[in-house]
């Protein structure tokens, strides 16, 4: 059975978007079917009274681990004057945390595509925005607007004699009801995020709220882990006990002893070692023109955490949980090429050198712009390229090298797919 890959959500998503009739629905408040396994318990997650769906927060390792909505109150058709996630997160306590936001300009989620996956339990693995703004007759776009993914299962080990076809997966497309967007999520939860579906009503706009900079969330609207641990043992919820637990980990961590994110930001060393760390190395002076300029503070301090490491840690998490939503994208953006590349530098640094001896791979490899991209490209290159060269000379793909790529960022996969076509051909 052919094998949905990430790049491909896209193209199935447009197909969806443009064929898919949207569904009819009474006036009012409209449930649309939770799209991915069958696993889980059902959770109920609207947006409070007045607000709409503007994005997701996640955590995320091969699969979406957990999942809760970041909901927005709206003083125009794209004014956010305010914005925050909300409740309790849905799913398990694994994976890293992540966002998948509509952009400024259509600012509302309209719809959402779902792939699922998995062998003994089909969970939640990609998810695609679909947005627009807060008003009546919203056209659904060919595109979506954000796209948040895991690595495909390309085959399992974990049942001796199965064929890796035996991955079951599951790609569907929903959609708010016409003159209707988004104003929350439901869907089934476990271990992990089982299946996810929309909330939708009519568009709610509140005149004479004045607009913030979505980049600076102010610090009321953020909900720390103890906070919704006591919002939910006041209700009873049953995951006070879990939150609870999680408070209770954070605490212990935060020991005064230990520097916080202000002193981190304060410290004349973080600035100075990561400027020292990004200038000796031409592939990060690329990558940190390459993100956005009010992104490139959590960038700075994403290279610095991440010298010599090789995983992710809690000094990162505790760093990380310390930004903004800009200073949290330059972050994930420095440490997931950072430890990428720590893990695999050997085969990097010989690919690197057999792309640039090859003028057809050194053609391919700087086809796309993106340094993630070439980091994929010279790994792929480490592996299948010549032996004389420093290349490991692989012949075919396999368990090894298929595991590296699976767990590389999805830019650096790309890179490592367009490598290893080349060299394998």
């Amino acid at each position: 059975m052919a094998r949905l890959r990430a790049a491909n959500l896209l193209m199935a998503t447009v197909s969806l978007a443009l064929g898919a009739p949207v569904p009819a629905f009474a006036a009012g408040d409209a449930y649309v079917e939770a799209q991915g396994g069958p696993g889980g318990g059902r959770f109920d997650a609207p947006c409070p009274d007045g607000q709409h769906l503007i994005g997701l927060e996640l955590r995320m390792a091969d699969d979406v681990d957990a999942a809760r909505a970041i909901c927005g109150v709206f003083s125009g058709p794209i004014t956010v004057a305010r914005y925050s996630p909300v409740g309790d997160w849905h799913g398990g306590q694994g994976g890293l945390p992540t966002q998948v936001m509509c952009p400024p300009r259509t600012p509302v989620v309209i719809g959402m595509a779902v792939q699922a996956e998995g062998v003994k339990t089909v969970v939640v693995n990609q998810l695609a925005l679909f947005c627009g703004v807060v008003g009546p007759g919203q056209i659904m776009q060919a595109d979506p607007s954000a796209v948040v993914y895991g690595p495909t299962a390309n085959y399992t080990t974990d049942i001796v004699g199965l064929p890796y076809n035996f991955v079951k997966s599951s790609q569907k497309m929903v959609a708010c009801p016409a003159n209707q967007i988004a104003t929350g999520i439901h869907g089934r939860s476990g271990t992990w995020l089982d299946a996810i579906g929309l909330v939708c009503a009519e568009p709610r706009i509140r005149p004479g709220i004045g607009r913030i900079n979505r980049d600076k969330v102010p610090p009321a609207q953020r909900v720390s882990i103890c906070d919704a641990a006591k919002a939910a043992r006041a209700r009873n919820a049953p995951t006070a006990p879990k939150l609870e637990a999680q408070c209770l980990a954070f605490q212990n961590q935060s020991r005064p002893s230990e520097p916080t994110i202000d002193d981190a930001l304060r410290a004349d060393d973080i600035p100075g070692r990561a400027g020292a760390v990004i200038k000796a190395d031409p592939m990060l002076v690329a990558l940190r023109s390459y993100v956005a300029e009010t992104d490139r503070q959590g960038f700075d301090l994403g290279i610095a955490s991440s010298e010599g490491q090789t995983l992710w840690g809690p000094g990162k998490q505790k760093i990380y949980d310390g930004l903004s939503p800009s200073g949290q994208r330059g972050f994930r953006t420095a440490t997931s090429f950072a430890l990428d590349r720590n893990r695999n530098l050997q085969l990097a640094t010989a690919g690197a050198a057999i792309a640039q001896a090859d003028p057809n791979l050194a053609e391919s490899r700087n086809s796309d712009p993106d340094p993630r991209y070439w980091l994929g490209f010279d790994i792929a290159a480490g592996i299948f390229g010549d032996p004389a060269l420093g290349g490991r000379g692989n012949t075919q793909s396999g368990p090894g090298s298929l595991g590296i790529r699976e767990a590389l960022n999805p830019t650096s996969q790309r890179g490592f797919n367009a490598a290893m076509k080349l060299l394998l051909r």
